[in-house]
């Protein structure tokens, strides 16, 4: 068997609504299979050597949060070169189930969807 895919999941959070939203995506990828790192983004300044990364933020009248949006455009280079995901959490975003159930990837030349039968 290969090297497992490894995948940081990056989020912004101002009340742990999106921390909580992203260690359910972590937990959900690492059920499928893949490494998984979690970190916050005022604490992470690379990508380092991830396949994929994730980025959440919450979402502030229509924003994301200065940390997310700094880290993204210091690593943008990088992130073009990385499959990526952005789910976003806020007043005006989806629920968390509704963004696992919205969130697929492309793996191994295959699409395979996150979405979870769970309640």
């Amino acid at each position: 068997m290969g090297r497992r895919i490894h995948v940081l999941v990056v989020y912004a959070s101002n009340n742990g609504s999106t921390r909580k939203i992203a260690e359910c995506i972590a937990s959900r990828l690492e059920h499928h299979g893949l490494s998984i790192d979690v970190a916050r983004a005022r604490e992470l300044r690379t990508i380092g050597d991830h396949d994929a990364v994730v980025i959440g933020s919450a979402v502030c009248f229509g924003s994301w949060m200065k940390e997310a949006r700094a880290f993204v455009r210091g690593n943008e280079r990088t992130l073009a070169q990385r499959r990526c995901g952005y789910p976003a959490a806020g007043h005006s975003a989806p629920k968390s189930r509704t963004i696992m159930e919205g969130i697929s990837w492309s793996f191994r030349g295959r699409r395979s969807s996150m979405s979870s039968k769970q309640p």
